[in-house]
């Protein structure tokens, strides 16, 4: 490990060819971003001659976080084109963070708050939307978003066996899933099923995967906190414009396989990467009281409009 340590700080003497690929405006960002990263290598080598492995764990975790957010800003757009039908339709050409500010019905102090200490009545989840692999359907959920679709939204808990919005496909888990619904006065339009196959270039559209057969999503359901839009009554190929839900995966109640007995029949577009702690402890009649994009919104493209992100 001592010898890949002084192979990777080497590195850092052509910075220029770290750099490749990040666009002028996102300069000084990567930049600094490869500044934090030469330190967390430095602490890495350090833990690496100590023979310190918690700390080397730790070092290289930290690393690593860097260079997957210096990765995103050299990868500035989708390695592929969408399919014609839906070239209209918003989509996200990258990440985005969502963050929902969430709260129970009875106004308990049930969340902790980890900023100033204590118990609070709201709590705070992150969604991380990844529009590399689900560009739609990603794109559709913040578009929703900045139309405060969810906002002041109550929330509901899906059990075994009950269907939702009239869906004839309920999930099949006997966990909990966290429902919002959508805007029952005035639907948004359906977006088509779609996901990405492990191994495969771009996304499928309106097909469910066989996953019996090994075709498996890069983006898999079975992941506690994983998000997805409802399907629609009476079709597999088409998922609600609006109504979307986190998904409460456990392995104990998942088939031999260790995976959901849904997995490749939903559209999963990102994760809860912070918050899951919040989500366990949500109940029918809890509400969003409000969801935000705070970075990525300029990944946003709306062709229909001519133009990218919130301006348009």
């Amino acid at each position: 490990m001592a010898g890949d340590m002084a192979a990777a700080l080497a590195a850092f003497d052509n910075r220029p060819a770290l750099l490749a690929g990040v666009p002028p405006a996102q300069q000084p960002e990567a930049e600094q971003l490869l500044d934090e990263l030469f330190a967390k290598l430095k602490q890495l080598e350090l833990a690496v001659k100590t023979q310190q492995p918690d700390f080397v764990g730790v070092r290289i975790a930290d690393s690593l976080k860097r260079i997957a957010d210096l990765e995103l800003l050299q990868a500035p757009g989708l390695s592929f084109s969408l399919p014609r039908e839906y070239a209209s339709r918003p989509y996200l050409a990258g990440r985005a963070i969502v963050q929902l500010t969430v709260e129970k019905a009875d106004g308990s102090l049930a969340f902790v708050d980890n900023l100033n200490g204590g118990l609070s009545k709201q709590g705070t989840v992150l969604l991380t939307l990844d529009g590399y692999s689900a560009p739609i359907s990603a794109g559709n959920f913040v578009v929703n978003v900045l139309d405060g679709l969810y906002n002041n939204k109550p929330l509901q808990m899906q059990q075994n066996q009950q269907q939702w919005h009239g869906c004839l496909r309920p999930i099949q888990a006997s966990y909990a899933s966290v429902i919002t619904p959508g805007n029952s006065v005035q639907p948004r339009p359906p977006i088509p099923l779609e996901n990405l196959p492990a191994g495969t270039f771009d996304p499928l559209y309106r097909l469910p995967l066989d996953v019996q057969s090994g075709e498996l999503p890069v983006l898999p359901l079975s992941i506690a906190g994983a998000v997805s839009m409802t399907h629609l009554p009476d079709t597999e190929s088409f998922l609600s414009g609006d109504e979307w839900f986190i998904y409460k995966f456990d392995k104990q109640q998942a088939g031999l396989s260790g995976l959901s007995f849904d997995e490749g029949t939903f559209g999963v577009f990102g994760y809860v990467t912070d918050g899951m702690a919040v989500v366990t402890k949500l109940q029918t009649g809890d509400t969003i009281v409000s969801a935000e994009v705070v970075s990525g919104l300029e990944r946003l493209v709306r062709p229909e409009a001519g133009s990218n992100g919130s301006s348009s």
